[in-house]
């Protein structure tokens, strides 16, 4: 299995999980590390991120899914967690 590497195509990426991850697949969701654009995603559009792991992981046939935050982020952690809870009653 190959280790982080954000140089990898996408089609490669969803090809290794393919091929190396058939029992049990959960989906990461990382933010970029150097940008602030998940970050500005977090703070005011929280929905968007939700919207785009439950794509990802449903694509792939995820049954659980995992969002890294930095801990510098608590703010936004805190907006992506009063997001969750909303689609969770939602549901």
């Amino acid at each position: 299995m190959v280790g982080p590497n954000i140089s990898l195509s996408m089609l490669m990426k969803v090809r290794l999980i393919f091929q190396n991850c058939l029992s049990f697949r959960t989906s990461i969701c990382l933010g970029e590390p150097g940008t602030c654009k998940d970050r500005e995603i977090m703070r005011h559009d929280p929905h968007k991120l939700i919207e785009g792991c439950l794509i990802a992981g449903h694509a792939m046939g995820a049954r659980a899914a995992y969002i890294y935050i930095r801990g510098e982020f608590y703010n936004e952690g805190s907006n992506v967690q009063v997001a969750i809870n909303e689609v969770r009653l939602a549901e």
